[in-house]
């Protein structure tokens, strides 16, 4: 099939097949979309059960600081 015969089959099809393309596509990336999250998700599940550690850091972080374990020395002059 040549170039000329593509745009030629492009200009013959129904506008709801086209919809339908876009539609497909737009399913497609939400679906890839929902399994990455759904995916990171059950991973830092997965974490959080092993070892606990996440989501203490995510919210308190001014605990941590206090404890020494994320302070840093000062430089000597």
């Amino acid at each position: 099939m040549s170039a000329g015969q593509v745009e030629a089959g492009r200009r013959d099809r129904p506008k709801n097949e086209e919809q339908g393309d876009i539609m497909q596509m737009a399913i497609t990336f939400m679906a890839v979309v929902g399994g990455m999250i759904f995916s990171l998700a059950v991973a830092l599940l997965a974490e959080e059960m092993i070892f606990g550690q996440v989501f203490r850091l995510f919210f308190t972080p001014g605990k941590v600081a206090e404890s020494g374990a994320a302070t840093t020395a000062d430089p000597k002059r």
